[in-house]
């Protein structure tokens, strides 16, 4: 992989992003997906030494943003598992971003994976306690709620909280 085309990164997650708030979801989630191709191309994505510059923070938090988008869309539309492996590789990344965790459990559980759901809802209640002592917000427990009482349809209409 070479250099993160930016540009083109930003002009895709912004489409994908106003064309998902029109409620067009199969069309966000082709958007999203070359917007994370780019990114999974590209050097930065795993450059540590640059982590704490400015600019690598504002873009780590628009390919986050840009995975819960995803997330959000390919549950909806029916394709859970195609945002897994971008979920994961956020979860692994940022071990305790509760957002990620709680989309990764609804996209899990769309796709018929209930038991690995929880199991990651206890990986991360079990860091949260052990790193930060405290427990898990409410996106985290809203989603083990949805995961425990199976309100998660594997059609995809689900709700993410959050």
């Amino acid at each position: 992989g070479g250099q993160l085309d930016v540009a083109t990164f930003s002009q895709l997650t912004g489409r994908a992003d106003r064309v998902a708030a029109q409620g067009r979801a199969d069309a966000a989630s082709g958007l999203y997906e070359q917007a994370l191709a780019l990114w999974r191309g590209a050097v930065l994505a795993g450059r540590d030494q640059r982590r704490g510059h400015p600019a690598v923070t504002e873009l780590t938090r628009r390919h986050s943003d840009a995975v819960l988008g995803y997330a959000d869309v390919a549950i909806h539309t029916a394709v859970p598992h195609r945002a897994l492996p971008h979920l994961r590789e956020l979860c692994a990344r940022d071990s305790l971003n509760e957002a990620a965790h709680a989309r990764l459990m609804i996209a899990l559980t769309a796709a018929g994976q209930q038991a690995a759901a929880l199991d990651v809802f206890h990986g991360v209640r079990r860091r949260l306690i052990d790193e930060l002592g405290i427990d898990p917000g409410a996106q985290l427990a809203t989603a083990q709620a949805h995961v425990l009482r199976q309100q998660v349809r594997a059609s995809g209409a689900a709700t993410v909280p959050g």
